[in-house]
This record gives C-alpha cells, structure tokens and sequence, in this order.
C-alpha cells in the first residue's frame, strides 16, 4: 500500500512537471498545468494514501501483538501448548520419515518451592527453568511450557541415544544449579521423560508426545531427578505395577 500511494504521488508530480514546461512554460511549477488542482489532489490522494497505510500498519501491528499473546506464555515468553504443537506438527510435515525426539520435563516438588517460598520465588523458579532448558533447545520455537511446571522440548533429527544425552545433561545442569533469591538458597531438580519415532502426521506426534509424557511419570514414580526412556520395557513394567 505504501509502495502504491508513492508511485501515485511521484506520477501526479511528475505529470505537474511535464504539463509546466511542455504546455505551460511561461509559468512556474505551481501555476503550470493547472497548479492548484494538481496540489488539490495530490494534497488529497496523500492523505486519503497515509490514511489507509497508516491504518493497514496499525492493523497488522495488533494482529502480531495479538498473535504473540495468544501463543505465548507470558511468565517464561515461551510458546505455549497449542504453539509448540503447531510447530511441532511443521517439522513432521517438513522432514516426514526423519526421527524426532520429544522431551517432557517437570520441575520436582515444585509445590513444596510454592508453599516454603511462595508463588513470586515459584515463578522466579520457573523463569530460571526455562532458561536452562532453552540454552540447550536446538530450535527455540520447539521448547514451550505446557503448563504448571511441566515443559516439553523436540529435537528433530537426533535418535534416542542423542536424546537420553541432552536430557541427562539438563537433568545435572538443573540439579547443580544454585538460585539464589531474596538471599534464599533454592535447590530443584527435573524427572525428564523421552520418545522417540519417525513420524509421518500428527496422530504419531500427539502419541509420540503422550509416550514421552508416559516415560516421565515413570522417572517420577522411579524416584524424580532422572530421565526414563519410553520403550517395550517400560510399558510392560508400568502395567505389571498397575
């Protein structure tokens, strides 16, 4: 639109020009080739253009910031549920038959953080969190807080091993970090859940990410603080507890 009301305007100039020393040249520029009328409606096609521009801007300014909220989640910044599964269900689309990796992480304890420190150091906790982790993400518009304190992180193109490497590493970045607020020393650790499979579409990457949900809740009935791997065994050991 910009572009468009430019060109307009250099045309009506450039006319103005042509009719002042062609037909006209015994005037100035602004008496030449019906001046005033020309300065009318240039005058009139520049405001009705930065009008229009001004409000096209102005519209789409909104729907970015609205777009942002609605993706966003705004104590961490990062994507939340339905974002992060939008760009996740991208990458299968893009890269159908590569393996894909899927991390569920949830904050142990967290509860206890909330009640001895309160809500402010709990989302202070959380913010920590999401930095470590997104230090680590590969894609950081494929790492997104899920809710409460349960996140979750793809890696495209790794195998369960690569997979079962980065999660350990986050799981001792995590349980080695000291965070220190308000002169309040704050220890937490993470139980870490992992999938692995090559997907084709979306029903696989909602079952992928169910499976590593799955293997997470095993690392916390298996003592928190660890990565489990979804797998055979697994699901024959979650059963038989059952």
């Amino acid at each position: 639109m910009v572009a468009i009301g430019l060109v307009f305007h250099a045309f009506f100039f450039l006319s103005r020009i042509f009719l002042t020393f062609y037909l006209d040249d015994n005037k100035t520029l602004l008496e030449g080739g019906s001046g005033s009328t020309w300065v009318m409606l240039e005058i009139s096609v520049f405001i009705f253009w930065s009008t229009i521009s001004f409000a096209m801007l102005t519209n789409l300014v909104l729907q970015n910031n609205l777009k942002k909220l609605a993706d966003r989640d705004p104590l961490t910044n990062l994507l939340n549920r339905r974002a992060v599964f939008e760009e996740c269900q991208k990458l299968v689309e893009e890269e159908k038959g590569t393996s894909i990796s899927v991390l569920v992480l949830d904050l142990d304890y967290f509860k206890q953080i909330n009640d001895n420190y309160g809500h402010a150091i709990g989302d202070k906790a959380l913010q920590h969190f999401a930095q470590i982790v997104s230090e680590e993400a590969p894609l950081k518009n494929l790492f997104g807080r899920t809710g409460g304190e349960e996140f979750i992180l793809a890696l495209p193109n790794s195998d369960v091993q690569q997979a079962e490497r980065k999660a350990n590493y986050i799981c001792d970045k995590v349980r080695n970090t000291l965070l220190v607020i308000d002169e309040q020393e704050i220890h937490f650790t993470v139980s870490i859940g992992i999938a692995n499979a090559t997907l084709k579409n979306s029903a696989d990457l909602r079952k992928l990410i169910n499976d590593a949900d799955k293997a997470m809740y095993s690392a916390k009935r298996n003592g928190r603080d660890q990565v489990a791997v979804y797998n055979v065994e697994l699901v024959f050991n979650e059963l038989h507890k059952t």
